[in-house]
């Protein structure tokens, strides 16, 4: 191989690696500085494809094999010390500086980022209808360490079983061939799966997925190839430096998240990072070789792998450790943050990275590597034995304990909503059952399967309940709250003779089928443009039709998470108003059939967090949780104004959260939230009476039409 490879020190990929950890660092502390700083990670993702790639292939040519134990031996030594250390710092930050509603979710995601898999995690999560509110973990930026080691362990495997194929077929001495092929064909596949993906609506997690990000690692593969065929000319060379690194810094300042990235987008900083590889560094005064080799540049990128590992959980525990002082809301404290990583950062280089990099001197090979393979595997019994010991130590014993409370609080009349029907003393109080700890998990079931199903053939329908061919048909449609609501109305609707077919887009009112333009007030969804808001309108549309024209439907029930979807200061921007509400409930309405309109719950200020997280921060004064009843229950609320338009049936559960005055995240010793906003289990069970009553008064007061 040519000297155009990894043979050398290459100071533009270091120089690269400076810029990408920036990009992504700025982008964390100060993302409307950098809005499209997480497009570093992808120019991570190529400089990994083309080293890795290169390497492996110089030891195909010179050895005809690739030794696995070796390599791998050499990623775990190179890696895993310094995200070890910060992952059990991070197991440290989590109990005992986080609030302990976090300690579940964060050390699941521990063990997960552990073994590498974190990215999976968070595509499940994603998928997860009720992701939107999800806060981020100490650990979610080991998503792309995850999906690299995924990468490190397969690509090695790969490439010796197509060495051993054309060995085999005496193809031996002409790997290029067939190793270009398969580049070829994996990056193609990759890239036309995450454009696909793009252009749906069925794209939840596509961002951390490994098939739709290996096509990045398969540009810095094909370009070990390129780069062997033939180097740029110095005139080239000089200009595909500078053009890379414009077009890479340009898409930290104009590319946008959303559900679309990466997508066809991610091809710009991709294509950036080829060409400031590819470029190398010319011996010229006027190419890019003057910045890449200044000191601080190469030392940035000396301690850019710990700088990522770093700075991330440091932004997510600050807003807990300075919560005196206001949490993360100022210049100097992000500057701090920043500060900060980089000296943890210099000194995780120094005494980890550094001290483990290189087999011990004189130890044989093959022991070596054992060592090397012994590492991972003692790090992760070690981190299972402190999440087990949290759980058997603190979990259950709680847990226990809780039930116990809470059973006793039910046979009293006094839980949940039952607290306020039943009149019983301070309903807003503290109680031994408010444990911040276990209601995160405290979830009403997705399409239960107990009782429900995934629906057959095309249908824009989230869940079956019950016999929906043969029995007339409630349909439940909304974002997330509604399927919450969708639970409840099955459990009644399936006693009462009827189904229920379910029409829910998470994040997505699902009532607007006009085209609007943004910024609009949407806090549930990062839509920011008429084209990412597409999705929704398109879903809407195709689900009020549907449900229009079927004449199984008997009834309709609707609810929203309307705050989410309202400019308080500027009514007319807002998604949710009462004319387009109105139109969808007319539609929905048609021939008469009756609709029952369920105003959202009040849940708490956008600026007080989860319910959870609150409780835990003010765990003898559950009422510091609460906020003013008029800012949390929007008095011209457009779904109840449609409503009464209408002629709706309205169901109105604001007074099971509050009072006069103040709306509570705690209601008869229960949390009533296990987020910001969507119901727990245990509370949604106290307002089951509530809810069938209004069901009964809709569906059951006259004929079924």
């Amino acid at each position: 191989m040519r000297s155009t490879s990894v043979e050398r020190f290459r100071p533009e990929v270091q120089a690269l690696r400076a810029v990408a950890v920036m990009m992504v660092v700025i982008n964390h502390l100060w993302p409307s500085v950098l809005p499209g700083g997480f497009a570093g990670v992808d120019v991570f993702f190529v400089i990994s494809g083309f080293l890795i790639t290169a390497h492996l292939f110089r030891e195909l040519e010179s050895t005809g094999r690739v030794d696995l134990p070796s390599f791998w031996s050499r990623r775990i030594r190179r890696l895993l010390p310094a995200a070890l250390v910060v992952l059990a710092a991070c197991f440290v930050l989590t109990v005992t500086v986080l609030p302990s509603s976090a300690w579940r979710e964060y050390l699941a995601q521990i063990l997960a980022s552990t073994v590498y898999v974190e990215n999976w995690v968070l595509v499940g999560a994603a998928t997860d209808d009720f992701a939107a509110e999800n806060a981020a973990t100490t650990v979610q930026h080991y998503w792309s360490l995850s999906l690299e080691e995924q990468f490190y362990l397969v690509w090695p495997v790969v490439l010796a079983l197509v060495t051993w194929l054309a060995v085999r077929r005496g193809r031996g001495g002409r790997l290029r061939g067939p190793l270009m092929g398969l580049i070829a064909v994996i990056g193609v596949l990759a890239l036309a799966y995450s454009i696909l993906l793009s252009l749906g609506s069925g794209n939840a997690g596509a961002y951390f997925s490994t098939l739709t990000r290996a096509w990045e690692f398969m540009a810095g593969a094909a370009l070990v190839f390129a780069l062997e065929r033939r180097r740029l000319p110095g005139a080239a060379a000089i200009v595909a430096g500078w053009l890379g690194l414009a077009i890479v810094i340009a898409s930290a300042f104009l590319l946008r998240g959303g559900p679309s990235y990466p997508g066809a987008v991610a091809l710009i900083p991709v294509a950036g990072a080829v060409l400031v590889i590819a470029a190398g560094s010319p011996l010229s005064a006027w190419s890019t070789r003057r910045i890449s080799q200044l000191r601080p540049v190469q030392y940035l990128g000396d301690i850019s792998y710990s700088l990522y590992l770093w700075h991330w959980p440091l932004i997510v525990v600050a807003p807990f450790a300075l919560v005196a002082v206001g949490g993360l809301s100022t210049w100097w404290q992000r500057m701090l943050i920043l500060a900060l990583s980089v000296v943890l950062a210099a000194l995780t280089k120094r005494f980890v990275e550094d001290r483990f990099r290189a087999a011990p001197a004189g130890l044989p090979r093959r022991r070596a590597n054992r060592r090397a393979f012994l590492a991972p595997v003692t790090a992760a019994i070690a981190m299972v034995v402190a999440v087990t010991a949290v759980n058997v130590l603190v979990v259950a014993p709680r847990t226990e304990a809780v039930e116990r409370a809470v059973e006793q609080m039910r046979s009293e009349g006094c839980l949940g909503a039952d607290a306020i029907r039943n009149e019983c003393a301070d309903p807003f109080g503290a109680a031994s059952t408010l444990d911040p700890m276990l209601a995160t998990a405290d979830r009403v079931p997705v399409c239960d399967p107990s009782l429900g199903r995934e629906p057959d053939g095309e249908t824009a329908a989230t869940c079956v309940y019950g016999d929906a061919d043969n029995d007339p048909v409630i349909a439940v449609i909304g974002d997330s709250h509604a399927q919450i609501l969708s639970f409840y109305t099955a459990r009644w609707a399936l006693d009462h003779g009827y189904a229920v077919v379910e029409y829910m887009s998470s994040a997505c009112p699902a009532l607007i089928t006009r085209q609007m333009e943004f910024p609009h007030a949407n806090r549930a969804t990062t839509a920011e443009t008429s084209e990412s808001w597409e999705p929704c309108r398109a879903y809407a549309e195709r689900a009020l039709a549907e449900i229009a024209a079927s004449s199984d439907i008997a009834g309709v029930v609707v609810t929203n998470a309307t705050r989410t979807y309202l400019d308080e200061e500027e009514p007319e921007r807002s998604i949710l108003t009462p004319a387009n509400v109105e139109a969808a409930l007319r539609q929905l309405g048609g021939d008469g059939r009756p609709v029952l309109v369920v105003r959202d719950v009040p849940g708490l200020g956008f600026d007080q967090g989860t319910a959870p997280q609150c409780l835990a921060q003010h765990p003898d004064e559950p009422q510091a949780c609460s906020a003013p009843r008029e800012e949390v229950v929007p008095q011209d609320d457009p779904m109840l104004v449609a409503a009464r338009s209408v002629g709706a049936h309205v169901l109105d559960l604001s007074d099971d959260f509050c009072d006069a005055a103040r709306c509570y995240a705690a209601v008869g010793g229960v949390i009533a939230y296990w987020d910001r906003a969507h119901v727990s289990r245990t509370m949604g069970d106290t307002l089951e009476p509530d809810i069938n009553d209004a069901l009964t008064a809709t569906f059951e007061g006259g004929s079924r039409g």
